[in-house]
């Protein structure tokens, strides 16, 4: 395949297809494992906001059904790029732990020296691990603290806590868990916190099928999940939220076989999936799907930011930033915290959950978009029902407390009120 550029792919076909990648608006009978498997591997913060993933993807979605989804295992937690915890489909789980441990793999080797950590003494601590909750089941990581025989387990001192390693601990179960010989799973079959257990597996997740070939192999194979899930996407974009190197990632994406494409607007090499442009030419001029998304949903992280789906005037609106990331602004923040409304093929508003008033605080800034402002009303008042009533909270992360949703809704109205 030439890495040329093969076509001009215009910002509004560009959106249509990161939508219908997405997935936004629903797909009539399909499972949750299939929609995750599609659409990428979900974020989960700790709070509301993976449920909101897929609710935005699966209208009418009840958090039993992600429950039993979790309870069964077609839709798993564990460590992916960059190191993240993700909600990912049951066929991608070897994939996702073989990609956390490689992406990882020498920056642990070298925190593991400094800390004085010899792999002989690891491997003693995993033994330990596997025995016990082979005879005990599963355990917390508190609770595995606990239950060890006096001296397993060693503290590793300020030059430990400075490196985020207070114990041998940490480290022995990130390893059994990227070997597949542990498994965590929710506390109580729900992801709005991060209490998780550990546990044996039934059967060791590399081994059930999909376990990468090499490093490569991997690569290539995330690099297909993410042209299929982002439905155009730059190089820039890959390496960002991957955590690839460019070089890299480039060689991934030629792998992936995607189809070389130009992005009005952005210079640098770009990929599309070439079915997904199709159909996104032939519905340019549709209103397309109401959505709401939340932090960090992958509409947007998979673009290196909200830029790409926001019109160029509406770019200086400030906004929330997660973290220390860079940027304050709609055109330049790539980790905005903030929640968006999608409409008319594009981002036109913000939102966020008034905790006082058990409802949704709007503030559609793109008046000029084609949606039906009923329909926005209809899908907000499903939105807010859900966390009310589903979830009990609207929190995006597991620290957060109400003052912070209070925060963010009085932000989302006065955006409301000027414009």
């Amino acid at each position: 395949m030439s890495e040329a550029a093969s076509a001009s792919i215009p910002r509004s076909v560009e959106r249509r297809a990161a939508i219908a990648a997405q997935g936004l608006g629903g797909r009539e009978g399909e499972e949750l494992e299939e929609l995750v498997a599609r659409t990428g591997f979900v974020r989960t913060l700790g709070g509301a906001d993976a449920y909101l993933a897929l609710l935005a993807r699966m209208p009418g979605l009840r958090r039993q059904a992600v429950d039993a989804a979790l309870a069964s295992g077609a839709l798993r937690v564990v460590p992916a790029v960059r190191g993240c915890i993700y909600l990912v489909a049951e066929r991608h789980v070897a994939l996702a732990l073989h990609l956390a441990e490689s992406l990882s793999r020498g920056r642990n080797a070298r925190e593991l020296a400094r800390a004085g950590v010899q792999t002989e003494e690891l491997l003693e601590v995993q033994a330990a691990i596997v025995e016990l909750l082979g005879a005990r089941g599963a355990l917390s990581t508190q609770g595995l603290r606990k239950a060890l025989p006096a001296g397993v387990v060693r503290g590793l001192g300020e030059v430990g806590k400075k490196l985020g390693l207070a114990s041998t601990l940490p480290p022995a179960l990130r390893q059994l868990e990227f070997a597949g010989r542990v498994e965590r799973t929710p506390e109580t079959d729900r992801i709005d916190h991060e209490r998780y257990l550990w546990r044996i597996p039934d059967a060791n997740p590399l081994e059930r099928g999909g376990r990468p070939a090499d490093d490569a192999d991997a690569h290539r194979r995330l690099a297909e999940l993410f042209v299929r899930a982002s439905g155009v996407c730059s190089t820039a974009s890959f390496v960002e939220w991957s955590g690839l190197g460019k070089r890299a990632a480039q060689a991934a994406l030629v792998a992936a076989s995607a189809t070389p494409v130009e992005l009005e607007g952005q210079p640098g090499p770009a990929f599309a999936d070439a079915g997904l442009l199709e159909d996104a030419a032939r519905l340019a001029g549709a209103e397309g799907p109401v959505a709401f998304l939340p932090c960090a949903d992958n509409l947007v992280a998979l673009r290196g930011g909200p830029a790409r789906m926001v019109e160029a005037a509406f770019h200086d609106i400030a906004v929330p930033v997660w973290g220390r990331g860079k940027g304050s602004t709609l055109g330049d923040v790539k980790h905005a915290f903030a929640r968006t409304i999608v409409a008319g093929g594009r981002i036109v508003g913000l939102w966020e959950y008034d905790p006082d008033g058990g409802r949704l605080a709007l503030g559609l800034f793109d008046h000029d978009a084609k949606f039906d402002p009923i329909e926005v009303e209809r899908r907000a008042a499903g939105v807010a029902e859900f966390l009310r009533d589903c979830l009990g909270h609207g929190r995006a992360m597991v620290n957060e407390t109400d003052e912070h949703l209070r925060g963010r809704a009085a932000l989302v109205s006065r955006l409301a009120a000027a414009h």
